[in-house]
């Protein structure tokens, strides 16, 4: 096998680090590493030629960061001269998709276009489709980044995968799909919008007695505790004894606390209209 192309991009000081801290000869388990030391072993058996092992670590380093681009060509290219359609459809997507935001050079975007229109010729390839009711969410299968919802057409060798989809809005999602070849498999995972909350301070003039509503809810009588709420926006009613009501809406943000310092009013006394001074007015 002729020697591999491996990139180096932002990869020296890691390198350097790797000559002095040269993988273990134990057995190496499949047991969770840093993207750093997964990287490091991954550029140390690359340089002594183990494709094999080195091609595992590049896949682990990418699992545990999916959104560093430098080990997707990596992986791919070893995947290449392996005959390996699956890793290379997966990570040649996952390079291209990441050199919009990184930059690449305009040759090894080509090499990855031209090995996923080889790959696509395999009769075992099979296409993916993901929408989302939310769409712009980031996915990734068997822990690589492909693109953001929707997902159209993606191609993938006949198998099992993994694929999840991870955005602060909602809850995490995984879930296993099932590629056949020369099919196309539609999927519209239903995700669960992820809670969040703040706070809410409310001081009130006078300082006790007043009755707190929030969002048509009783909530007691000041002087009262801060209020731990879901984002949102909520009406807030203060009523008390000779005061007029007092209401305002007030936002609840994440992670903020929001205060309302209010002063009640005490009503204005209107004087009766005087009818008969008023008749000789008009007659005036």
């Amino acid at each position: 096998m002729k020697r591999l192309k491996i990139l180096y991009r932002r990869l020296v000081f890691i390198m350097l680090i790797g000559l002095f801290a040269l993988p273990g000869t134990a057995k190496d388990k499949d047991k969770p590493l840093s993207y750093d030391a997964a990287l490091r072993k991954a550029i140390y058996y690359a340089r002594v030629r183990n494709y094999k092992r080195a091609l595992k670590y590049f896949k682990l380093s990418i699992t545990a960061n999916p959104a560093s681009i430098d080990p997707y060509f990596n992986a791919a290219n070893i995947a290449r001269h392996f005959n390996n359609c699956r890793d290379q459809l997966l990570y040649f997507r996952g390079f291209i998709y990441l050199s919009v935001q990184f930059g690449s050079a305009d040759r090894d975007i080509k090499t990855a276009k031209s090995a996923i229109r080889r790959c696509k010729r395999d009769p075992k390839v099979g296409t993916l489709n993901i929408t989302t009711q939310t769409p712009g969410l980031e996915v990734t299968v068997d822990g690589a980044l492909v693109g953001k919802t929707p997902i159209k057409g993606l191609p993938l060798m006949e198998g099992t995968y993994t694929y999840g989809i991870k955005n602060p809005l909602f809850e995490p999602f995984s879930a296993q799909v099932k590629i056949k070849a020369k099919e196309t498999t539609d999927l519209q995972p239903q995700l669960v919008k992820r809670t969040f909350y703040g706070w809410l301070q409310i001081t009130t003039t006078p300082k006790k007695g007043v009755h707190v509503t929030l969002a048509g809810k009783d909530i007691g009588v000041t002087p009262l505790k801060k209020l731990r709420l879901k984002t949102g926006k909520y009406l807030v009613v203060l009523k008390a004894d000779g005061y007029d009501t007092w209401q305002r809406y007030v936002e609840i943000a994440k992670d903020q606390t929001a205060t309302l310092d209010a002063t009640l009013q005490k009503p204005v006394k209107r004087k009766k209209l005087d009818m008969e001074r008023w008749k000789k007015f008009e007659g005036q």
